[in-house]
């Protein structure tokens, strides 16, 4: 080696490689061995592992950066899911209540029909004569539920239909008598009256049948007769109508729809 090694050249190290004892820094001549070895230093290969860990530095945080942004998007998305589904939620719930009072609605308008329709009706009873059996003497027993029998307005109790209103009203009746033995002075009676409270009983309707005894009925034939009676009438408030037959024993048991007693009011 040539020249100053102060010069542009790197800085040099003589180490001896005997004793490792620090000899001056001054040139050699030249073909001389001093049983040196030369030791250099490596800035660039320094600058170059800083400037790989920099760049590793940058790329983690990078990483960091890209994660940080994908769990703000993740969160951002579930929370306009969850805004969407409470969205449909309460759209479904709008509509199941408009639904609800759509239906109270009608069902009340339903019903104040039904009570306008029930206040025009008038009062009516129909009732058959399907407790026979156990007739005895007094009003006659009749059935105010089953078959054709029914009560609209008109109470029926203690064998009679109730008036609650002042009117005038369409009455009527048919009770079919049956039997097989008569004579000629057998007579029927069929009455229909009324009673309120404080006052005696008035008749509103009577039929009587006489001579229906024929000759062959008087040796065993069975023989039947019916009577009818219908008639518009003026019934006071609180009173109450009945029907009552000569002799029950003879009702028409066997027929019970031919046996009955209604009203309706007609004004």
């Amino acid at each position: 080696m040539n020249g100053d090694l102060v010069g542009p050249y790197p800085q040099l190290f003589l180490v001896d490689a005997a004793g490792g004892q620090r000899l001056p820094r001054h040139p050699y001549p030249v073909g001389t061995d001093p049983a040196l070895v030369p030791c250099w230093t490596f800035p660039p290969a320094r600058a170059s592992l800083q400037n790989r860990r920099r760049g590793g530095v940058g790329r983690s945080l990078a990483a960091i950066v890209v994660m940080m942004l994908l769990v703000v998007v993740a969160a951002l998305v579930l929370g306009a899911y969850q805004i969407r589904r409470l969205q449909m939620e309460l759209e479904a719930l709008k509509r199941e209540v408009n639904i609800q009072n759509a239906n109270a609605a009608h069902e009340k308008l339903v019903a104040s029909e039904d009570d306008h329709h029930n206040s025009e009706l008038w009062p009516a009873a129909h009732l058959v004569g399907s407790k026979m059996d156990d007739m005895k003497s007094g009003p006659m027993s009749w059935e105010p539920r089953h078959g054709r029998a029914f009560t609209q307005g008109i109470v029926y109790r203690d064998h009679g239909l109730h008036i609650n209103h002042t009117g005038l009203y369409f009455v009527y009746s048919r009770i079919e008598f049956q039997g097989n033995k008569c004579s000629p002075q057998d007579s029927l009676r069929h009455t229909v009256f009324a009673k309120g409270k404080d006052r005696r009983p008035r008749t509103l309707l009577e039929g009587q049948h006489v001579s229906f005894c024929r000759p062959s009925d008087r040796h065993g034939h069975v023989w039947t007769s019916d009577s009818f009676l219908s008639a518009i009438l003026q019934l006071e408030e609180d009173e109450q109508v009945y029907v009552n037959a000569s002799k029950p024993e003879l009702l028409n048991k066997q027929n019970p729809n031919g046996n009955f007693f209604g009203l309706y009011r007609v004004s």
